[in-house]
């Protein structure tokens, strides 16, 4: 069990784990405009205080960016260490 139907449930486990995972980092930043402080919201809360709305939002955009596209480049290596296994 340990050798054969662990590895098989972690494979079924983590393919979808890894589109949610990006689509709920997605989702975050919008939920910022609801109420929640994120980001988002920091970042408008900066341009309300500088008024300048380009440069506050655009680097919030570029950290959600990082993050998804550092997020799904881990999760890719360690996808394709368990096809390895295969």
């Amino acid at each position: 069990m340990r050798f054969v139907v662990i590895p098989q449930q972690v494979k079924t486990f983590f393919l979808p784990w890894e589109m949610n995972l990006s689509k709920l980092i997605k989702e975050t930043s919008i939920l910022g405009y609801v109420g929640i402080v994120d980001l988002t919201k920091a970042a408008s809360y900066v341009s309300s205080r500088t008024y300048q709305m380009f440069i506050p939002l655009l680097a919030a955009g570029i950290v959600y960016y990082l993050i998804v596209k550092v997020l799904s480049i881990l999760l890719g290596k360690f996808e394709r260490r368990l096809k390895e296994s295969d």
